[in-house]
């Protein structure tokens, strides 16, 4: 998903994102069975970067004049699940928690 990432000193932020399974780990549950999941960030310069819980990383924000990106978005996150670990899955509503924090 895309996402709006604004700082109004010198374009530059550090994210840390968290997940809401045991210590903080990136997973949804069913209540009974638990699914991990990797999560990349890319900022307005530069590719996806594989994120670990907890940790900070820096990036670049493209030149932003609006707090709101002018309504876009200039960073992407996603998540993925190995196919792996969907086939092994089974059939249920599975829920989690990713905390996204942004700091200039």
């Amino acid at each position: 998903d895309g996402v709006c990432a604004y700082d109004n000193s010198n374009n530059r932020y550090t994210i840390t994102l968290t997940g809401s399974g045991a210590a903080n780990a990136f997973t949804v549950t069913n209540g009974a069975q638990t699914i991990g999941y990797a999560v990349r960030f890319s900022g307005s310069t530069g590719g996806f970067v594989v994120m670990t819980t907890g940790v900070s990383r820096n990036f670049r924000a493209s030149n932003q004049t609006q707090n709101n990106c002018g309504g876009a978005t200039n960073a992407q996150i996603r998540v993925t699940f190995t196919a792996a670990n969907l086939a092994a899955a089974e059939a249920a509503t599975y829920s989690g928690t990713l905390t996204v924090l942004i700091q200039p």
